[in-house]
């Protein structure tokens, strides 16, 4: 059996001969339809490996669980207490691009520029 992880929240057990046959229809970008499950799998949302990390919920240095709600964080087991990004820079991502506008794409940032 091999473990499928779609979508982030999804997952499929496939057996060996489904993920076999499913592996060569994703090689040419086409849904693989598994009639035990009664499921088509488009290739464009599968993850290989683990099931990636939440980005909405994190761990701070101090062990705190942190959630992220619109564009902040708030501890977790307390939801009215702001976290501050800047005493804890571990909950933003590197590439986090709401704190970083110069990272945005050449030509979206170029545009942004321009208008103020």
């Amino acid at each position: 059996m091999q473990t499928i992880f779609y979508s982030k929240d999804a997952q499929f057990e496939l057996t060996d001969s489904e993920y076999e046959q499913s592996m060569l229809v994703w090689n040419k970008n086409l849904k693989a339809f598994i009639p035990r499950l009664n499921v088509s799998l488009s290739p464009l949302y599968i993850w290989a490996g683990e099931k990636p990390e939440s980005n909405t919920r994190k761990q701070n240095r101090d062990g705190q669980w942190c959630i992220d709600r619109f564009g902040q964080w708030y501890l977790e087991n307390n939801p009215e207490v702001r976290v501050d990004t800047n005493y804890y820079p571990e909950l933003l991502e590197k590439g986090d691009k709401r704190n970083n506008p110069e990272e945005l794409p050449s030509q979206f940032a170029k545009e942004l520029k321009d208008k103020f």
